[in-house]
């Protein structure tokens, strides 16, 4: 039986921008140490900051993307927030990644669904309208939220050809009483380290991993969290089997291979994808054979490939 990462065609991303929303410190220096436990270690900072910073230094040290804070002046409103990200966008396309991480408060669904940051602008952000300028520019999009999202948006977005995957902390454990629990896991130290340790692991026998792996699968072995990671996904499935439709994944055999942390668009659906090969790789998964010599059966996803 075929490696599940040769099933589906893949190609490489021309160019890869990392976004951190709200960052307070845009111009940070630079942090390349391939020790995971450096990564999340003590910084004496708000969390909102400590946060940032971890991301930062995660995507500088063990990645090849290009790492932009996004902290607008005093006084902005936000308007001059979705001039910042029309600019942004202009340019790219089909074959660009951007990856979004928003750390910070969240409320309402659907069109009102809105960030409300640190910094500036003061007034929230509608989050909703951002998710929309982005899938309207046809780019592919990871979002890695730690703040509350609904798995239920009350709005749809269009499908349009790019690819969005939303990645957002699962839910918040509260006692009897209806109040919060904190530190009940942390989505943004449970998303780096898995996948930090992985990389550094990744030439180990037991972390032989030979198929592609979406961000919830990486951080399926990870206990630290009450909630499994919510997925939420933008693409043309729902449009018939003959639209394309992506999933942006990293593969451990180019992990191995470059020491560097990497996405790629892996095609499941239309394009050049055989017939049977959705269902072939669907098997191989039920069946627990993404690690070699390893039983990983019990992965308990959240959300289905």
């Amino acid at each position: 039986m075929p490696s599940p990462a040769d099933l589906y065609p893949h190609s490489v991303y021309s160019s890869g921008t990392v976004y951190i929303v709200d960052d307070v410190e845009p111009n940070g220096g630079s942090v390349a140490n391939d020790d995971i436990s450096d990564i999340c270690g003590e910084i004496t900072l708000t969390e909102h900051a400590k946060k940032c910073g971890w991301v930062r230094r995660f995507f500088e040290g063990m990645t090849d993307y290009k790492v932009k804070g996004i902290n607008l002046p005093k006084g902005s409103r936000p308007a001059a927030f979705f001039r910042y990200w029309k600019s942004e966008l202009e340019g790219k396309g089909a074959n660009d990644l951007i990856i979004v991480y928003y750390h910070g408060r969240a409320g309402n669904n659907g069109i009102d669904y809105s960030w409300s940051l640190d910094g500036y602008p003061r007034a929230p952000v509608n989050a909703y309208n951002l998710i929309t300028m982005i899938n309207r520019a046809g780019v592919d999009c990871l979002m890695l939220l730690d703040c509350d999202l609904p798995s239920r948006f009350k709005e749809k977005w269009d499908r349009l050809p790019g690819s969005i995957e939303i990645v957002a902390n699962g839910g918040q454990l509260r006692d009897t009483f209806g109040n919060r629990i904190e530190n009940a896991g942390d989505f943004t130290k449970a998303f780096l380290v898995s996948l930090g340790t992985l990389l550094k692991h990744i030439d180990t026998k037991r972390k032989r991993a030979i198929s592609p792996l979406t961000i919830p699968e990486v951080m399926r072995s990870d206990r630290s969290l009450d909630f499994k990671p919510f997925c939420l996904r933008l693409d043309g499935s729902t449009n018939g089997r003959d639209n394309l439709v992506k999933r942006i994944k990293i593969d451990p055999r180019a992990m191995r291979e470059s020491k560097k942390v990497e996405f790629f668009a892996y095609t499941i659906q239309g394009g050049e994808v055989e017939q049977g090969s959705e269902a072939t790789i669907q098997v191989a998964i039920d069946e627990g054979i993404d690690m070699e010599g390893e039983d990983d059966s019990s992965h308990g996803l959240f959300c289905p490939q």
